[in-house]
């Protein structure tokens, strides 16, 4: 698709989502033709644009959604949360989202759950639970380490910004 772009002369335009993470998913030459045929690279962080800056790409946008779709959270409403998840209002909340898959590293998540879990923080996960493997595993892992300190909340549609307040 990039090679058509250029050969039409469309501009073209490549969402880098994650940074360095999501390369192992694409093979070496799909990463060489996103930045011999990319005329800007598109992330949502500034993580991501200084490691694309690293490896020589330089006409990168940096558009983080996160701070200009979602409303301020009142503090009534992560109040309630708190309430709901039975968080108390000192408790520091660590939060990370995305479906539990390997790439996202749900168990280096656990592990610092473990790590801390005589400390005053909660870790939340907010995303989908689906049947793989991994899922159970990070489920079992749960269990097994007692990680009352560690919450899979699942989807969350109703608001997912209101989520992301807590931490």
């Amino acid at each position: 698709a990039q090679k058509l772009a250029k050969k039409f002369k469309i501009q073209c335009v490549t969402l880098i989502h994650e940074m360095p993470e999501s390369f192992h998913l694409i093979p070496a030459r799909g990463v060489d033709n996103i930045f011999k045929y990319s005329d800007f690279l598109w992330c949502c962080s500034e993580h991501v644009k200084r490691s694309l800056e690293l490896i020589g790409f330089s006409n990168v946008l940096v558009q983080n959604y996160f701070h200009e779709e979602f409303p301020p959270i009142s503090l009534r409403t992560q109040q309630q949360l708190r309430d709901t998840l039975k968080i108390s209002p000192n408790t520091f909340c660590c939060i990370g989202a995305g479906t539990l898959r390997q790439n996202k590293n749900v168990h280096f998540f656990c592990l610092l759950a473990h790590y801390l879990r005589k400390e005053d923080v909660k870790f939340i996960w907010l995303g989908r639970k689906n049947m793989s493997g991994y899922s159970k595993y990070i489920e079992m892992l749960k269990e097994s380490w007692q990680l009352d300190n560690l919450i899979l909340a699942g989807e969350k549609f109703d608001d997912y910004s209101e989520y992301l307040s807590l931490g």
